[in-house]
């Protein structure tokens, strides 16, 4: 059975599970690896036992990208007899590492925090906005638009998932904000509205908003809208160096679809 899960966003919100089972290892079996952020939300979903297929408002795409990742490892952690894994780093002291880690000692570093929206605030005469969370739903559009990254319009590409980046993090005032769909849709009317400089102090303004509402798992969240989580500190193992002498490493752990989802063996 796994555990009751509160959301890292809400602390008010909590989440039962269902474990995963066989049929569930089958649908999966042939995953999508570009199709992740929208794969992850159909397995919450699946498996949160308040799921409604007609409501979205209970669906994780309503969940911050940080909720979404806690719940992924949170599942995984309580359904694996053997949650380690191993990995090799290059560390500081210039030799490469071997070390076994713990995914539950990711989850000791755990936090807590209850996110609002911003309050109200003037862009110009005409525009005012507040600050959001980094939804799920963001996170799979951004995730849709790497997937038409090419050589040739790499450079474009990668300059508006950026600024979609900032974009889907505002809401405007007076435009449609009900649905996910609308979000986008005002996020994308918008480049052709904003300056160079009214961008700027949106950008800041969600860097800031995002710097002060840390909340679940230790991690980093990308340009790009992907989330990497990262270990605790792990000490150098050299014994040749005194203690204090090389900084303990955190390594950037990039746990996706072939990690958490269910497997037959």
């Amino acid at each position: 059975m796994i555990p009751q899960f509160t959301l890292p966003s809400n602390d008010k919100k909590h989440i039962e599970f269902s474990s995963p089972n066989i049929q569930m290892a089958i649908d999966y079996a042939d995953l999508v690896a570009d199709m992740e952020c929208e794969i992850a939300t159909g397995y919450l979903d699946k498996l949160n036992i308040s799921f409604d297929i007609n409501d979205k408002n209970t669906s994780s795409a309503t969940w911050t990208a940080q909720d979404r990742i806690a719940a992924l490892l949170w599942v995984f952690y309580n359904t694996n007899e053997e949650p380690f894994f191993s990995t090799s780093y290059k560390c500081q002291c210039g030799e490469t590492h071997h070390v076994e880690c713990d995914w539950g000692d990711l989850l000791e570093e755990f936090s807590q925090g209850n996110l609002n929206q911003t309050q109200e605030t003037r862009l110009t005469d005409s525009i005012v906005y507040k600050v959001t969370p980094f939804y799920g739903w963001a996170e799979q559009h951004l995730e849709m638009m790497r997937l038409d990254l090419t050589e040739e319009q790499e450079k474009g590409i990668l300059a508006d998932i950026k600024v979609m980046r900032v974009l889907l993090q505002i809401e405007f005032k007076g435009a449609d904000n009900s649905t996910f769909e609308s979000r986008i849709e005002n996020a994308v009317k918008m480049k052709s509205t904003l300056s160079l400089a009214e961008f700027k102090v949106l950008t800041e303004k969600v860097n800031e908003y995002n710097t002060l509402n840390p909340h679940g798992l230790n991690s980093i969240v990308s340009e790009l809208g992907e989330v990497t989580l990262l270990t605790p500190p792990i000490d150098c193992a050299n014994k040749e160096k005194e203690a204090g002498e090389v900084e303990p490493t955190r390594l950037r752990l990039h746990f996706r679809g072939n990690d958490y989802l269910p497997k037959v063996n």
